[in-house]
């Protein structure tokens, strides 16, 4: 007989597959509604696989039908604005200048080229990977006690990989625009193709899985949200590489992860790392034995505002808040992540409050759509996709990729070239 967690853990599958038959009955196309829900049934189905998992099940308490209630209403409330998206009658999407967004992918393809420094080192890193398993729990090790040695500074390293990070997503939405628009050179595409690779694979050299998965996340949800503007030939060849792109970054990703996990069970620490943000949800959002009141969310911002003792990385933010049960040493989701800082009733209102206002960016005239009243939609596609499984994805200094969108939204919209 099952017990009461089960059953929450089952209800909560149920709820995301009921929506997801009913997105499918209403739409015959697989847009970026589809694969949110999608990713969405696949977390909650890890969440009931590992709390029943012998080793990693054990650090979880018993489980409560309220905590679900309203994390998935709040994803909802999150996601009204990329359902309104896949409804529109939507016949174009347009600029106030096609320059303006040259000049920002540019920008990106120039900073990301530098970026990589001695390409032998990025190939030295990828390869070692590759060879042993091990390797990957090295690196890892390495780039922790670096990062440990730095808490506390801020210091710049490399000016171009830090823009190159800020405009990833911009860019990579902003390259589908073009691709829709067909204005795209052959060398442009190549530079812009190479660039987003580039930005992919630099982390799988420091053994890091999560901003692998993040930057697939927003290349792939991007990619649903442009998928009915671009042509079936241009869909049908992005699906091919997108296979491939895949099975390429399956291997390194694969060892990493035995490489860490493998004593600890790796398929377990696979279910693990896909459905633990659920369950440490339910069991923490409402009762974490204190708040961090912004620090991790937007510690940037309290900064401007003039606030002392903010964190400046989480080394720091985990010292000051060492009374918390959990930190961000593990995953709530982007929605616990507000929770653990502001609590339920803030939280609330700041999620609808956002949600309205980037519903109602999304101006539908006459068929046509302007790129950069997209750009709070693709916002949220970062959030819910990345989001949903690890923590808020603009969190501590990626604060700074905040004021990035806002900056290039009135570029795209009031900036005149030529």
């Amino acid at each position: 007989m099952l017990d009461s967690s089960n059953i929450w853990l089952l209800f909560n599958i149920l709820f995301w597959l009921s929506l997801y038959c009913s997105y499918k009955i209403k739409h015959n196309h697989f847009g970026a509604s589809g694969f949110l829900l999608s990713l969405f049934i696949f977390f909650s189905i890890s969440s009931l696989l590992v709390y029943n998992d012998p080793f990693w099940g054990e650090r979880f308490k018993s489980l409560s039908l309220f905590p679900f209630l309203i994390l998935d209403f709040l994803i909802i409330v999150s996601l009204l604005p990329v359902f309104k998206w896949d409804n529109e009658n939507i016949k174009k999407i347009e600029s106030n200048n096609l320059k303006a967004v040259y000049v920002v992918c540019g920008f990106f393809i120039i900073c990301t080229f530098f970026r990589v420094g001695d390409l032998t080192e990025l190939g030295s890193g990828f390869m070692k990977m590759m060879v042993s398993s091990e390797a990957g729990a090295d690196v890892y090790i390495e780039t922790m006690l670096e990062s440990e040695a730095n808490q506390g500074s801020l210091s710049i390293n490399n000016i171009f990989a830090i823009f190159s990070n800020l405009l990833y997503d911009i860019s990579v939405f902003s390259f589908f625009f073009l691709l829709h628009k067909k204005s795209c050179g052959h060398k442009f595409k190549i530079c812009m193709i190479l660039s987003i690779l580039i930005c992919i694979i630099i982390p799988i050299t420091q053994s890091q899985r999560g901003p692998v998965l993040e930057r697939v996340l927003v290349l792939v949800v991007s990619f649903f949200a442009f998928d009915r503007f671009l042509g079936e030939k241009i869909v049908a060849t992005i699906k091919k590489y997108f296979i491939i792109l895949g099975f390429i970054l399956s291997i390194p990703i694969v060892l990493i992860t035995i490489s860490r996990f493998e004593d600890r069970g790796t398929l377990g620490s696979v279910f693990f790392y896909f459905g633990q943000q659920n369950l440490f949800f339910n069991n923490f959002a409402f009762d974490n034995n204190g708040l961090r009141y912004g620090d991790r969310v937007f510690p940037v911002f309290k900064k401007f505002l003039g606030f002392e003792n903010v964190p400046l990385d989480f080394w720091t933010r985990r010292i000051k808040y060492q009374n918390l049960y959990i930190n961000d040493e593990v995953f709530i989701g982007y929605v616990g992540d507000f929770m653990l800082d502001f609590g339920p009733i803030i939280t609330i209102i700041i999620f609808i409050l956002f949600s309205w206002y980037v519903y109602h960016k999304i101006k539908v005239t006459n068929g046509v759509v302007y790129l950069h009243n997209m750009l709070p939609l693709l916002f949220t596609l970062h959030v819910c996709a990345y989001g949903g499984l690890f923590l808020f994805p603009f969190a501590d200094t990626d604060n700074y990729t905040i004021i990035m969108y806002i900056l290039v939204y009135y570029f795209y919209k009031y900036y005149k070239i030529g």
